[in-house]
């Protein structure tokens, strides 16, 4: 099982999570129809997007913990700490229900976004894109201090596990520091390649690693690449 940390703002973290679970944790077959590619994900991204969003929006900040995604064989789990306000039960998620953002000023920002069509509408768009995949219907649970959403899936790409959450990754970051380590002049995309992971994460890491004087760039813009500095 992995782990990978994600910081940075929500909007960031919002797309970094969608790239890591695409690219890494739930990647899909790929056909072609003559030259047209196409990409048969196990799971819709508008229905990854939605309940991304959702955690986002609706979790508790004033908390230590953390949003904490999961995949295993059959499932995608997001659990957020925060509970339903009292006026919505679980039931409630898979019907017209009110809308009660806990976070109105992040609603609104997401909102104005254009990443949320309207208020109050998130599980049963999750729901609807979820029936119309041919997936199972998602599953809503809350005890007494998070709420978890549960995406089950028939995975037949072979089995994955691992976890994403908010902050920032020093195991996946000293793994880059090694891997240019043990392949010098690689670029940035060639890196992303190696370790599956987005290249907006592997840049932000290697600027880490440049400010701390771990690793330099040798070369041209576009023939160059990143070498490891001996301590």
């Amino acid at each position: 099982m992995g782990t990978n940390l994600i910081e940075g703002n929500l909007f960031t973290q919002l797309q970094e999570i969608l790239d890591l679970l695409k690219i890494k944790y739930l990647p899909g077959k790929i056909s072609f129809e003559g030259i047209v590619r196409k990409d048969h994900s196990v799971i819709p991204d508008m229905v990854l997007r939605e309940a991304l969003i959702n955690a986002l929006i609706h979790r508790i900040y004033n908390t230590t913990l953390q949003v904490n995604i999961k995949v295993f064989d059959d499932r995608l789990v997001i659990q957020n700490p925060g509970r339903l306000p009292d006026e919505l039960t679980t039931d409630d998620l898979e019907i017209e229900h009110l809308s009660i953002p806990r976070n109105k000023l992040l609603a609104d920002c997401f909102y104005k976004a254009g990443l949320i069509e309207a208020w109050g509408r998130g599980t049963l768009l999750i729901r609807n894109m979820c029936k119309s995949a041919g997936l199972p219907v998602p599953e809503f649970f809350q005890d007494q201090n998070t709420f978890k959403l549960i995406i089950r899936f028939n995975n037949s790409t072979g089995g994955v596990s691992g976890g994403v959450s908010g902050g920032v990754s020093k195991i996946t970051f000293y793994d880059l520091y090694n891997c240019i380590l043990e392949n010098p002049g690689k670029r940035t995309d060639e890196l992303a390649e190696l370790l599956a992971l987005p290249k907006r994460t592997l840049e932000r890491w290697i600027k880490k690693l440049k400010d701390s004087n771990k690793v330099t760039y040798q070369g041209s813009p576009k023939t160059g690449g990143y070498f490891a500095k001996s301590d």
